[in-house]
């Protein structure tokens, strides 16, 4: 990567449904086999737990209001986020909290602003 260039890259621990997915980002998605960027500390939300929170039926129906109609197999488990780093610093996170939490996205807005 270049370091003179802004870069949009996307990390992921599994592929299925990656070519979905790439529409919708015009950056380059790195397969993480051994889940190196998740850390030392994966952050996992049991499966039971998941069902049992509201917020999680609620994400899936606004994304199926949206149109996301596509895979919704693997491994469901492993949280995510959303990172943004700008001069080797992390100018902004969102971490997944359950399934389907949402970076807000005026917040990932106004910290892309500050390094225009």
């Amino acid at each position: 990567m270049d370091n003179s260039e802004d870069s949009e890259v996307a990390v992921v621990h599994e592929t299925k449904g990656v070519n979905d997915f790439k529409p919708y980002f015009k950056g380059e998605v790195y397969f993480d086999k051994e889940r190196h960027f998740y850390g030392p500390n994966e952050r996992w939300l049991p499966l039971w737990m998941g069902f049992l929170r509201v917020g999680s039926y609620v994400n899936i129906y606004k994304a199926r209001q949206a149109g996301y109609h596509g895979n919704t197999d693997g491994e469901g488990r492993l949280l995510g986020g959303v990172f943004l780093i700008a001069n080797n610093e992390l100018v902004y996170a969102h971490l997944e909290q359950e399934w389907g939490d949402a970076a807000n996205l005026s917040e990932v807005r106004r910290a892309i602003e500050k390094f225009k």
